[in-house]
């Protein structure tokens, strides 16, 4: 079952003189317990088709289901991360989780022993009570990507939530993202410009063209699970990568 369906989604701003297309007739599905990546030239509307997803921005014509059901006004039907981690500074690790689940009207000390318990499943509860400034940039990521589990663990909306770390930390937070997607039954969607980052991460891949943003391609990624770095060196990953490049040629 499709957890998230995007069919033939448009938007369009305005402009002084006209109208900006952006999207142009847009389908993206995600099945249950899929990760699906989308990649595609900077400023082609990516995040624009993540905004419209959340309920942040309305979307001219066309259809979006999750879980079957239509895109209504209720808010918090997806849990969405964005490239910085966006902790608010004066609340600790554990705040700052917190608040997703109070968001949802969870009474404070059930919010505290969910985060509590979250922390502890995914090795970061030493980290409970420091703030921000007190946190490496990897650790302001996993902090981040907890929190965005707690406001919805069923549909994450990750927009390149890796871009701005270094390669080094950019690898263990993959894994770290793979191991709570395989623990938690997650469903991902996600941006990223990092090619072998989509073929590492994800079960298909979507190509879009510049903007006004198109489908141009879709890559099914058949490397087994659990992946590991190693991979992307085989004949199937390189492949893959091959593709991928092929089809980016063509968005420009």
């Amino acid at each position: 079952m499709n957890r998230l369906s995007v069919k033939n989604v448009s938007k369009s701003f305005p402009t002084l003189d006209k109208s900006l297309n952006v999207i142009d007739n847009i389908s993206i599905d995600v099945a249950e317990n899929e990760i699906v990546g989308i990649i595609g030239p900077s400023g082609c509307g990516k995040t624009t088709l993540f905004n419209i997803i959340s309920k942040v921005l309305p979307y001219d014509s066309g259809k979006i289901t999750i879980d079957s059901k239509d895109l209504d006004s209720k808010h918090g039907i997806c849990g969405y991360m964005f490239q910085e981690p966006l902790l608010f500074p004066w609340m600790k690790a554990l705040q700052n989780i917190m608040l997703s689940y109070e968001v949802k009207s969870i009474p404070k000390e059930k919010a505290k022993g969910n985060a509590i318990s979250l922390l502890e499943d995914f090795g970061l509860s030493q980290f409970a009570n420091y703030y921000p400034y007190q946190l490496s940039g990897g650790m302001k990521q996993r902090i981040a990507l907890l929190r965005t589990v707690a406001f919805n663990s069923k549909l994450l909306l990750l927009d390149e939530p890796f871009g701005s770390i270094d390669a080094i930390t950019r690898l263990d937070l993959h894994y770290y993202l793979l191991e709570i997607w395989k623990k938690l039954n997650l469903t991902i969607l996600f941006t990223t410009h990092d090619i072998r980052e989509a073929i590492l991460l994800a079960d298909r891949i979507y190509v879009l063209s510049k903007q006004p943003a198109t489908v141009v391609d879709i890559i099914k990624v058949e490397l087994d699970r659990p992946r590991k770095i190693e991979q992307l060196t085989t004949k199937k990953a390189v492949a893959i990568e091959k593709r991928l490049i092929q089809s980016l040629k063509h968005t420009q």
